[in-house]
């Protein structure tokens, strides 16, 4: 039975993660390997609890795909990483994944740094593991991100995925969920394999609003309605990463 993820909820842990990645890059700097795991976890959730993207969209992101991402897309309007790989390859093609400049520099920063835990030869993932191939515990670096925030429960990506499909039902018409549906690859019962949703960046970034309206709806919930789930995740404020600052994480 999948657990029950409140919007509220969801629209904490994407703020909660926006705010503290920065900072575990800055640690990465100065620790390496062990800031890693948490970055991949609270990266995971700022995704999922916008986008509701399956893990696979995160573990087989290929340094070329956001290479390519970069040369493509721009400070104004965005980037888009097309990750070739994930579970409904086949029928939805790329996953798209679409992040505005400093959720981009992320990424830059991280791939600037990677070298120094040095990963496996001919390890092209992004979000590398010790091994050589992608790696199996994403869903337990998220729940202990989602913990670390203060947030109740143990949910997975299933169940995050669930309440951003369910929630979008309240805000937008059956065109747009479908739409939805496709940039978050879920569907494959009505998804026709010969239509990929493949958005241009002024369409991502409309596709992302719709996102974020669904979040955004989740101030409207009651706490009553929480019951007993827990105290509220604590917003952790931390300035820009050092690293972004001076002009270091760049691809």
């Amino acid at each position: 039975m999948a657990r029950v993820v409140t919007v509220s909820n969801l629209q904490r842990c994407h703020h909660g993660a926006k705010a503290k990645i920065s900072s575990l890059l800055d640690e990465l700097e100065e620790d390496g390997e062990a800031s890693r795991y948490h970055i991949y976890g609270y990266f995971a959730a700022f995704v999922s609890s916008l986008y509701g993207h399956r893990p696979g969209v995160i573990t087989n992101m290929l340094l070329k795909e956001v290479a390519l991402a970069k040369t493509e897309g721009s400070p104004e309007e965005g980037y888009i990483i097309n990750v070739s790989e994930h579970k409904t390859a086949k029928v939805f093609g790329a996953a798209q994944l679409y992040l505005q400049k400093d959720e981009f520099a992320w990424l830059e920063c991280w791939v600037f740094m990677r070298p120094k835990i040095k990963p496996k030869a001919h390890n092209d993932l992004v979000f590398f593991t010790a091994g050589k191939g992608p790696m199996k515990n994403l869903n337990g670096y998220f729940q202990q991100a989602w913990a670390e925030m203060g947030l109740p429960g143990k949910p997975t990506f299933t169940d995050v995925k669930t309440t951003v499909s369910a929630h979008g039902k309240n805000l937008h018409s059956a065109e747009e969920r479908a739409e939805m549906a496709k940039y978050m690859c879920h569907d494959e019962a009505t998804a026709d394999k010969f239509y990929a949703l493949s958005l241009n960046a002024k369409q991502s970034a409309e596709m992302r609003r719709r996102f974020e309206a669904t979040l955004q709806s989740g101030k409207d919930e009651s706490h009553e309605d929480e019951g007993n789930e827990g105290k509220q995740a604590r917003v952790p404020q931390s300035p820009k990463s050092s690293l972004l600052v001076r002009g270091r994480g760049t691809l």
